[in-house]
């Protein structure tokens, strides 16, 4: 492309096809307070890191944990429902209700949430209500 340039051909690279001006030409930026707060410091310098937060040790006699790991448990099963119901086909169905009935209902709570879950299913999309 060079040589057909200082040929004197024509070249699809030329300036007037709107390219971007000259070549070489130092490009000047303002300097706005966003950028120039950062000019001279190396990316060490006052720069707040994120530090990842430390697991928890697992202590049983812990109110706390207990009640943390029993939502945590409660929050995978219903998510693994919530999994089943959006799989739902009427092809599906059996298969995916053997599944729902061995998800890990243990409580009034569980069968309350798996409960709400189905039926706020049924009214939001009432093809699969019937």
């Amino acid at each position: 492309v060079e040589s057909a340039i200082a040929e004197g051909g024509a070249s699809r690279f030329s300036a007037s096809s709107g390219g971007g001006g000259s070549r070489g030409a130092p490009q000047h930026y303002p300097k706005t307070a966003g950028n120039s707060e950062f000019l001279g410091k190396t990316p060490g310098q006052n720069a707040q890191k994120w530090i990842p937060a430390r697991s928890t040790r697992r202590d049983d006699n812990s109110a706390a944990n207990n009640s943390a790991n029993e939502k945590e448990r409660h929050d995978a099963i219903f998510r693994k429902v919530r999994g089943i119901l959006n799989k739902l086909t009427p092809e599906k169905f059996d298969k995916l209700c053997l599944e729902l009935l061995n998800v890990g209902v243990e409580s009034k709570l569980i069968l309350k949430g798996v409960i709400l879950l189905i039926v706020d299913k049924a009214l939001e999309e009432p093809k699969y209500s019937s």
